[in-house]
C-alpha cells in the first residue's frame, strides 16, 4: 500500500487534532514541527501552483506566528489562486501588521485576489485600508464591489458614508443591499434622503433596510412616503412599514393603519394593530377597539 500522494496530507498538517497532525508529518518523514515549517517553506519556493495554494491554506489554518512573512510573501506569487489563499490565510490570522501587504495588492490583475484582499481588509480593523477599499466600489467586478462594501462596513468609517449612499443608486440589487446594510449598520443618519429614495426600490429587501433605518432613526419626513409604499408593498414589507409607523408615532398614518386593519392578511393587521397601540391618539384607540 503507498503513502497518499502529498496533495493529500498537506491539509492534515494543519489538522485541529494534534495526533493526526503528527501521524501526517510522520508519512511526509517530518519528525517535529521545525521539519513541517521548513517543509511548506520549501513548497512555497519549489512546489507546483496547486501544491503552493494547499501549502498557504496549511499556514493559515495553522496560525502560527513564523507563517506570516511567507504568506505576505506568498501574496506575490504568480499563480492567482496562490495568492487569493493567502490573503484569505492573512485575514483569518487577523494580525494587523500584515494590512499594507494586503492593501497593497487591492489593485491585483486578478479578481478574485482583489476580493479576498478586500475580505481581509475588513476583519483586519485597520482604517488607513479605507481609502483603497471606497477605490474598490468602482471596480468593475460586483464581487470586489461586495466585499469592499462589507469591509467598510465592518470599519465603520464615516469617510465611506458618501460613496456607500452612491452605492445605493447601482443597478445591481444585490450591491444597493449590501450598501444598504452597511449604513444601517453604520447609523449613517446623513443617508436619510437616499433611504426614502430607497423605499420605492424594485428589490423588497431593499424596502425594508430603508424602512427599518426610517423607523429607527424616527425620521418624521418618512411618514408621508411610507405610508404610501404600504398599500402596494409586499406583505413581509408591510409589517416592516407597520413598525417603523409606530415607531414614527405620527397620526397622520392612522387612518392608512385602519385600513389595513380591514384586510385580510393577519400578519399585517397585527402589525397595524400594534402601530396604532403605539401611536395612541384617540381615533387610533377606538379603531383598535372596534377591531377587537
Amino acid at each position: 500500500m503507498t503513502n497518499p500522494a502529498p496533495e493529500e496530507l498537506i491539509p492534515s498538517l494543519a489538522h485541529e487534532d494534534r495526533l493526526v497532525r503528527n501521524y501526517t508529518a510522520r508519512l511526509l518523514g517530518l519528525d517535529n514541527e521545525e521539519q513541517v515549517e521548513q517543509y511548506l517553506k520549501s513548497i512555497l519556493v519549489q512546489g507546483a501552483a496547486p501544491l503552493r495554494r494547499l501549502a498557504v491554506e496549511a499556514m493559515g489554518d495553522l496560525g502560527d506566528e513564523w507563517t506570516i512573512p511567507p504568506m505576505e510573501a506568498a501574496l506575490g506569487d504568480p499563480d492567482p489562486a496562490v495568492r487569493t489563499q493567502a490573503a484569505r490565510a492573512l485575514g483569518q490570522i487577523g494580525n494587523v501588521d500584515t494590512a499594507p501587504f494586503l492593501t497593497a495588492i487591492l489593485g491585483d490583475t486578478d479578481a478574485g485576489v482583489r476580493a479576498s484582499a478586500a475580505w481581509a481588509l475588513g476583519r483586519l480593523g485597520d482604517a488607513t485600508a479605507v481609502p483603497g477599499l471606497i477605490a474598490l466600489l468602482s471596480d468593475p467586478d460586483n464581487q470586489v464591489q461586495t466585499e469592499a462594501l462589507r469591509s467598510l462596513s465592518s470599519l465603520r468609517d464615516p469617510r465611506a458614508i458618501p460613496h456607500l449612499t452612491l452605492a445605493l443608486e447601482s443597478p445591481d440589487p444585490g450591491l444597493r443591499r449590501t450598501a444598504a446594510e452597511a449604513l444601517l449598520a453604520m447609523d449613517a443618519r446623513e443617508a436619510v434622503p437616499a433611504f426614502l429614495q430607497a423605499l420605492v426600490d424594485a428589490e423588497s429587501g431593499i424596502q425594508d433596510i430603508a424602512t427599518e433605518a426610517l423607523g429607527r432613526w424616527r425620521v418624521p419626513e418618512a411618514t408621508e412616503p411610507l405610508v404610501q409604499a404600504l398599500t402596494p408593498a409586499s406583505e413581509a414589507t408591510q409589517v416592516a412599514i407597520c413598525q417603523a409607523l409606530g415607531e414614527l408615532r405620527d397620526p397622520s398614518s392612522v387612518p392608512a393603519l385602519i385600513k389595513l386593519l380591514e384586510g385580510w392578511r393577519t400578519p399585517s393587521r397585527t402589525a397595524a394593530a400594534q402601530a396604532l397601540g403605539q401611536i395612541g391618539d384617540l381615533i387610533a384607540v377606538a379603531a383598535l377597539g372596534q377591531a377587537l
